[in-house]
């Protein structure tokens, strides 16, 4: 069923992920018929990553309560009281940070829409401010939240808990974001708006059309399924947002919403850590969590129908266009077991007897998953790749410290 899954994903993904993909199953043939292998059990290999499959499908689902609650215009409304580019730097990252902890890279689209006409009427390019803070910032999420199909592929491959590893990936993902904002520091993203004469409109045209998210690329790790939040076309756009920015405070109702908000995140996080507590494992405590959020935080708000509504239409409109994501983890599961069965089979030529420190094994695992990234091998790829590679060294540390040296 997996390998006809990842036949079927051939026709509809993107021609980059058909060539890599095919690059890679050919090699991993390669190494399944050198060794002997059975047909039946190198075709299970594409199954390997069936869960984290799942997870990709229905993380999204989440994304629809965020859209059918209006919660958009209540951060919108809390944005319109920044006044300084370093204010409304830090606003976005903690958006994207805390949203994506769920939402995931529907997270960044959300928070463009957002913020970006925000940052035009402050007199800056929404480009300036969001494309350096956007993706970096939902980049430092992945480092812990279990939702990530990342972290669920870091986890599968190492076997460690989420629970051992999110303590050391949350402190990690603070000084990427703290980083992320200081390389900023006297560049345009932060640099303060010289106020003009005259208060008319900018003359940045549409620089905060939500779709310039897109055409900025700022989709951080391609892991994550297509989004289903918050969009410019979206029946909870921006196009109310009031046309100028003052010193008002937010109404007390935009703050309810936004507590609301951080409240189901909060808990929805919280109800995985309890799960996991009590015996099931991450993917299984995921799923379970997305099927209550969507009922209880449903009729708490008074929208089940529609969001049931939505979710089914969800599965029929938005499903196909996940081909890439499918023929990409099937491909993982199948290149990364033929790589682990030959190098325990010793075909590899690695030397098992060598002990390495720990600051060198950390640095070069991590340098290994960037360096293929950059050549344009799909990042959870790239960990199934590195993982087989170090695999031979990892005995001298826990599976959470190979889990983070992937992430």
């Amino acid at each position: 069923m997996s390998f006809l899954a990842w036949a079927i994903a051939l026709l509809g993904a993107d021609r980059t992920s058909v060539m890599l993909s095919l690059v890679l199953v050919v090699f991993g043939t390669v190494i399944f018929a050198s060794m002997g292998t059975d047909l039946l059990t190198a075709l299970a290999a594409f199954g390997e990553n069936s869960a984290i499959l799942l997870l990709m499908v229905l993380v999204p689902l989440v994304g629809i309560l965020i859209e059918e609650g209006g919660y958009s215009e209540a951060l919108a409304e809390l944005a319109e009281s920044f006044t300084h580019p370093v204010y409304l730097f830090g606003f976005a990252q903690i958006l994207v940070y805390s949203i994506g902890s769920v939402l995931l890279n529907a997270s960044i689209a959300l928070v463009w829409t957002v913020v970006a006409p925000i940052a035009t009427r402050m007199g800056k390019r929404p480009e300036d401010v969001l494309v350096p803070c956007l993706p970096r910032s939902y980049n430092a999420t992945l480092l812990w939240t279990p939702a990530s199909p990342a972290m669920a592929v870091a986890l599968s491959l190492t076997g460690a808990s989420w629970t051992s590893v999110v303590r050391a990936g949350f402190v990690t993902s603070l000084f990427a974001l703290a980083i992320a904002m200081l390389v900023e520091v006297g560049g345009p993203a932060l640099r303060p708006v010289e106020r003009r004469a005259s208060h008319g409109e900018d003359d940045s045209g549409g620089a905060g059309d939500g779709s310039s998210a897109e055409a900025h690329g700022l989709s951080g790790e391609d892991s994550g399924p297509p989004r289903c939040g918050n969009s410019p076309d979206s029946p909870h756009g921006l196009g109310n947002i009031p046309s100028s920015t003052g010193d008002r405070l937010p109404h007390p109702t935009a703050w309810k919403k936004a507590g609301a908000l951080a409240t189901g995140l909060a808990s929805f996080l919280a109800a995985v850590v309890v799960l996991q507590h009590l015996g099931q494992n991450v993917y299984q405590a995921i799923v379970l969590c997305i099927a209550l959020t969507l009922v209880v935080w449903g009729s708490l708000i008074g929208k089940s129908k529609a969001i049931w509504k939505s979710s089914l239409e969800y599965f029929s409109k938005k499903l196909p266009g996940l081909s890439s994501q499918f023929l990409l983890m099937t491909t993982a599961g199948f290149i990364g077991t033929a790589l682990q069965r030959a190098i325990s089979s010793g075909l590899a030529g690695i030397p098992f007897a060598l002990t390495l420190a720990k600051p060198v094994f950390t640095l070069a695992g991590s340098l290994l998953v960037w360096l293929l990234s950059t050549l344009g091998i799909h990042p959870l790829i790239g960990m199934t790749i590195v993982h087989s590679v170090i695999a031979p060294f990892t005995a001298a540390f826990s599976p959470s410290h190979v889990s983070m040296t992937l992430l």
